[in-house]
Order: structure tokens, then sequence, then C-alpha cells
């Protein structure tokens, strides 16, 4: 490793190698070297930690008692690592030192005390720098800046939140970046910014193919609606309840699910995914409704007495066809038009009337 630079004073100075670096230009100190120390901790020299070593010159490879900076440099740079692990600041991170002089508070300032030569100071003094590290959620927050996944897993509370901790580093996905965690897993991406997405929810959006397929990436974490949870995406929305398990709307469906008022209508959560239905279109159920659409057709509700006369008079594979309205008022009652014929429901009787072109 070479011989170190010289330093004047006991335990802390000015180097007479280094220049005196812009970030600590305000401190007190005369020359124009490096200050040093940055910060303090263990100092005994007589009793440390057992380290081993092989770098010694002359001296056999082996354990020797590590005190003062021998001990406390690797000690506090593992906390440190450690903090910064456990809140996902680990990327970008590069020179500390200028972070350490303008977070104050991620230290206990030391004000007394002696090392032979200086004394320790309120504030900064060459005994024990700038002070004792206290490596405090806040303090790794502020000591390196992360990135837009780390900021979020640590706006959500970081390793007390649902997440838990991390289980890999950050990582590409579809173009952009996303992290796992015991609990969930951070996508980003430029247009949509951070978002988690956990427990059932993601398992049915990485059964869908996660943001490589048509849902895409998340534009929000899950939030609550009307009788279950949901997930929006860039492609798609999927919902969650206990009774009806998690499901993806997307596309001209959804927006006319959105339309009706989502899962606060009378057509509730979604009970299936979108799946292909005959005449060339494509459907979703819901607990109190279903949504067809063709090219052809646009897309209808169906829903409540009609829908189950529909159904059962053979839905889209029927001589109907498929809706070509939503239920709309008719005389004395309610009623769908569909490619081939009506369905109409009697608000007297209650009983429908399929009409047949």
């Amino acid at each position: 490793m070479g011989t170190p630079p010289p330093v004047r004073g006991g335990g802390g100075g000015a180097s007479g190698l280094f220049a005196r670096p812009t970030y600590q230009s305000s401190l007190p100190g005369t020359g124009t070297g490096r200050l040093v120390p940055d910060i303090a901790s263990a100092a005994d020299p007589a009793h440390g930690i057992a380290i081993y070593c092989t770098c010694t010159p002359g001296q056999p490879a082996g354990w020797y008692s590590g005190g003062g900076t021998s001990a406390a440099a690797p000690a506090q740079t593992g906390l440190l690592v450690s903090m910064l692990s456990a809140y996902a600041r680990t990327t970008g991170i590069g020179d500390i030192h200028p972070a350490l002089y303008t977070h104050p508070g991620a230290f206990r300032d030391v004000t007394t005390g002696a090392n032979g030569t200086y004394p320790a100071a309120p504030g900064y003094d060459q005994t024990t720098g700038l002070g004792s590290p206290a490596w405090t959620t806040q303090a790794a927050a502020g000591l390196a800046q992360p990135d837009a996944i780390g900021q979020h897993y640590h706006d959500l509370g970081g390793p007390a939140s649902y997440l838990g901790t991390p289980t890999a580093p950050e990582t590409a996905a579809a173009g952009s970046r996303m992290q796992t965690f015991h609990g969930g897993t951070i996508y980003w991406s430029p247009a949509t910014g951070a978002h988690a997405v956990h427990g059932l929810i993601l398992a049915r959006y990485q059964a869908l193919g996660g943001p490589g397929s048509f849902a895409g990436f998340p534009t929000s974490d899950e939030q609550a609606v009307v009788g279950g949870r949901a997930s929006t995406f860039t492609g798609a929305a999927i919902y969650w309840s206990p009774g009806t398990g998690a499901h993806e709307v997307h596309g001209l469906i959804r927006a006319h699910y959105l339309a009706l008022g989502g899962p606060g209508s009378f057509a509730g959560l979604p009970t299936s995914d979108e799946t292909a239905v005959a005449g060339g279109g494509r459907a979703s159920t819901f607990t109190g409704a279903s949504i067809y659409w063709s090219s052809g057709t646009g897309a209808h509700e169906v829903h409540g007495a009609i829908r189950s006369a529909y159904l059962s008079y053979g839905g889209p594979g029927s001589p109907l066809a498929l809706p070509t309205s939503d239920e709309q008022p008719a005389p004395g009652g309610r009623q769908n038009t569909f490619q081939h014929g009506t369905i109409t429901w009697n608000a007297t009787t209650g009983a429908t009337t399929v009409h047949q072109l």
C-alpha cells in the first residue's frame, strides 16, 4: 500500500501532502492542508479488536490487536454501509466525504476530551472531527442520496414497511429499473416514476408478464377501492378482493368500466381477466355486469336481469351476438340492443323478452 502520507499532530491535524478540499473550506485550522479526522469513534490505541494483517512490512501475517483509527475506520465504514444497504442506498454513492460535512445531524458532537495535542470543542475539531457517527434512518437518507427506487422505499418506511428488506440489488426491467424485496417489488421508469406492487396483485402482474406485458409499468402504489384493492399500470389496472381474487382490466373495456364508475358502480369488481368470446369479441366479467367489446360494436355493458337472460340464451355465441348498446330506458322497462336483436326487461312484471331479428 506504500508509505502513508505524512500528517502533523497527534491523532489529528493538517495533511502535508493533500490540499484542503472545498468541503472543508469553512473549518477552523491553520494552513491549507486537508484536515483530519473527519469523524471520531473508538480511539483507545491499547485495547481494540482483532485484525488479521498481511500488509505490515517486516512482520509476519497474523492476528493483531488494533485500536484507534485502525479499528474505528473499518468498523464505522461497515456500520454505515450496513445502514445504507438496509435503506436501499447502495447505488451511485461515490465519494461520501462531502456529504459528511453537509449533514451534521448524522453525528453526535463530542465537546470534551483531548488527544494530547488538540482539545475537543463544539463543532468540528481536530480531535473528534465532526463527532461520533449516529447512523440513523435520516442520517443514511442524507449521506447518500438515493435513486428513485431507494427514495420511494425510504418514503414507504424502509425495512419497517410491508416491503421488508431487499432480496436483490436494483436491476434492469423492460428498459427501466426494478428492485425486489421480501414483501413486494418497486418498479421505476422515467415516465411513471417509482411505485410498489405487492401481494396477490403483484403475483397476478408477474403472471401477466410484468412490465414487459401489455400492463406496462405501475402508475400508482396499491390503493383502496370500493370493496377491494387496486394497482394501476400504463396499460391496465389490477383489482383484488377476498371474494373475487386478482384480475386485470385493460384497453377499451377498462375505459368503459371507468366511465361507468369503476368498482363503485353497479359493475363492481372484476371476476375475470379479459377473455376472447364468439364473434371476434372480448369480454371482462364483473360482480354486477359483463362488458363486451369488438371492433365493430365498441364496448358495452350488460347487467341485471337482462344479463341473466342473455347468458341463458347463449351470450355472444347465440343468435343475438354481441351487444351494441348499454342497458337503456325502454317503454315499460329497460333494454339492451344486440347485433341481431334486443332483450327487454319489464319493470312491472320483472320478465325479460328476447326479440331476435
